[in-house]
């Protein structure tokens, strides 16, 4: 994968802050995992207002607004909370917390593809930043989560790829082949969407390219099968995140230019 040296990204009270130097012209604001409790809602209450004061020019929320084990009820008021850091110019891409772990006791018990088609009509029933220079687009109508757009100079590009294995395990309520069904085609959406990413930066000249995932593709709960693709015949026992790995991998090496892959934890 190629290496953004060009990009500085200080970490502070969980914001961070990446500033493209040199080539690249551009800032913005990428946060997550976060709020997890009242604590943390003030927290983001404030940083909203460090980053209005600021001037920049939009934010990306790379998922879990909530806690693992919160009630999933809590997602409008959280939709409120994150739209409201910059109004009218916030990416949100989900993470586990906001819906595969809502089946969870503590969450609620709900089914979580149940939750997923809740979560988006809550967070993208609206129109995305009407800002026509950035050329935004949304892998509309089943991806609706997945954005694209120009900044700067940089392609910008988010991908549904979530923790707990990418909704691989701890199918709790759900039907199993069918949450696995809905995997499958999520991965190859999220393929697609990532070629047409880079398939714009090129065509479009742009200076480099930024990808953002909630999901730690290192962090896999059955590591003996890292190297183990995930298959029709193979699930489960199998690496969520290879293909994405990889594809961005060669992506990145054809592009030629710097990629910078924001992930949460």
């Amino acid at each position: 994968m190629a290496s953004n040296r060009r990009t500085v990204g200080p970490l502070v009270s969980g914001l961070v802050l990446l500033i493209a130097t040199g080539a690249v012209a551009a800032e913005f604001v990428v946060l997550g995992d976060m709020p997890y409790g009242s604590g943390q809602v003030a927290r983001l209450e404030a940083i909203g207002e460090s980053i209005r004061e600021r001037g920049f020019p939009f934010a990306i929320h790379y998922g879990d607004v909530k806690a693992g084990n919160a009630p999933c009820d809590l997602i409008p008021e959280r939709r409120d909370l994150i739209y409201g850091l910059i109004p009218g110019r916030v990416f949100y891409t989900p993470g586990d917390n906001d819906w595969t772990d809502c089946d969870r006791a503590g969450a609620g018990g709900h089914d979580e593809l149940a939750r997923l088609d809740l979560l988006r009509r809550i967070f993208y029933s609206r129109d995305l930043p009407a800002h026509p220079e950035w050329r935004i687009a949304r892998q509309a109508p089943d991806y609706p989560e997945n954005a694209r757009w120009s900044y700067g100079g940089l392609q910008f590009v988010t991908l549904h790829i979530v923790g707990t294995d990418n909704g691989r395990h701890e199918i709790l309520k759900s039907d199993v082949t069918k949450a696995l069904d809905a995997v499958d085609a999520r991965d190859r959406a999220n393929l697609m969407w990532l070629d047409a990413a880079f398939d714009e930066a090129a065509g479009g000249g742009a200076d480099g390219l930024v990808a953002i995932i909630h999901a730690d593709p290192l962090d896999i709960r059955y590591g003996r099968y890292r190297d183990r693709p995930c298959t029709r015949d193979e699930r489960t026992r199998c690496n969520p995140y290879l293909a994405f790995v990889l594809r961005l991998r060669e992506r990145a090496g054809s592009l030629d230019k710097p990629v910078l892959l924001v992930h949460g934890s």
